[in-house]
């Protein structure tokens, strides 16, 4: 809304007619909700609409009506996309059936057709702020005082807008045809000044011939000379009201100027501002970036921590499994494998069996460690006695 306030501001204000302008903004002040936004329309011609066989907003999600609207509404308007059916629909969504007549007629103009469309029968109304000598049209003076106040203070609305009797400075082209008149008043007045100047000239002349002529009549030559003082006089003060107006001129000049300068400086730190976010965003994603790399890292290398504990454990337990079993057998050299495996599932704690304690096949003897046994040496010598009574 800030950046359309006036038909200059449309991104292809050169391509489109006048009626074209005049209208996208007659709907723009009728469709577009308290935050300045077609998204609430939108919306309700989803509602009304949307699922009618047939309907141009079928099948579309309100993005994409969205964008649809925004082809011949407010700033972005393009040439030669009206449709009158769209332009009604959006009145009628947005509860604008007033301005209807008054879009007929400029959808009309826009288009050169006489009717919107051949089941028309309704009136069209030229709105009244569409005149022939206007081609810039501004959001105040097509919506309205009141309509302008949703968006904008008082003190910007009076810029474009005053109301009466309030002084404003405009910067815009109001201020430029200002200019021009000023001007155009300057090089008359100058014009006017040099008639003058020539007029003292002549009656310099007059003045001097009545000083020769002073000894004749000394009453008539001071009656002639009060008139050319008045003359050199009025003379003077014209010119001084010349020097004030062009000192309004230059002020006016001076004034867009900083106008200018003042746009600029904002438009580059709003530049710099955006290129700063970027810049911080860019540097907080390369921060998680490396923060989850980093916690990856530390996740690998618990896991391989755990696996090599794992694996000692498991070296562990086929070293003690080994060293059980030898020891049986050194006690009890005649008993048989499967004697020694049942004597050691006495020995095991509950649920752990001989065949849990296997080292598998496909790893080597230099693979087990040589570590101290875990079982109690007495029970190995009880089963071993044990073994002996059974043999």
């Amino acid at each position: 809304m800030d950046t359309f306030r006036t038909t200059e501001g449309m991104t292809h204000a050169a391509r489109l007619n006048r009626a074209e302008t005049a209208l996208s903004m007659l709907l723009m002040t009728a469709a577009v909700d308290d935050y300045g936004q077609l998204s609430t329309v939108a919306d309700a011609i989803l509602a009304r609409w949307g699922k009618k066989a047939g309907h141009w907003a079928v099948g579309r999600k309100r993005s994409a009506i969205q964008s649809c609207l925004g082809k011949f509404v407010g700033k972005g308007a393009e040439p030669g996309k009206l449709r009158w059916e769209r332009v009604r629909d959006l009145l009628v969504a947005a509860d604008a059936e007033r301005l209807i007549s008054e879009a007929a007629y400029l959808f009309c103009e826009a288009t050169g057709v006489r009717i919107p469309e051949e089941s028309w029968s309704g009136e069209k109304r030229r709105p009244t702020w569409f005149d022939e000598d206007t081609t810039v049209f501004t959001s105040i003076t097509v919506g309205g005082r009141e309509w302008a106040l949703r968006f904008w203070d008082q003190a910007q609305v009076d810029e474009m807008d005053p109301a009466p009797g309030t002084p404003v400075t405009r910067l815009d082209a109001h201020a430029a045809a200002e200019l021009i008149r000023l001007r155009t008043e300057v090089a008359e007045l100058r014009e006017r000044t040099n008639a003058l100047q020539d007029d003292v000239r002549d009656r310099e002349h007059i003045a001097i011939g009545i000083a020769l002529e002073f000894n004749k009549s000394i009453e008539s030559n001071y009656e002639l000379t009060e008139q050319l003082r008045i003359a050199v006089h009025a003379a003077i003060t014209r010119e001084a009201d010349l020097a004030r107006r062009e000192q309004a001129v230059r002020d006016g000049e001076a004034a867009v100027e900083r106008a200018r300068k003042g746009q600029e400086e904002f438009r580059r730190s709003i530049e710099r501002q955006a290129e700063e976010r970027v810049l911080r965003v860019e540097g907080d994603a390369q921060s998680q970036v490396w923060a989850s790399r980093r916690d990856r890292q530390s996740v690998i290398r618990e896991r391989n921590a755990l696996l090599d504990e794992n694996l000692i454990l498991r070296r562990s337990v086929w070293a003690l499994r080994d060293d059980v079993l030898m020891s049986l057998k050194r006690r009890n050299p005649q008993a048989s494998r499967e004697t020694l495996h049942m004597l050691l599932d006495d020995v095991l704690p509950s649920g752990i069996s001989t065949k849990d304690l296997e080292r598998p096949s496909d790893v080597p003897a230099s693979e087990v460690l040589q570590l101290p046994s875990i079982i109690d040496q007495q029970d190995i010598d009880e089963t071993a006695a044990g073994l002996n009574d059974t043999s």
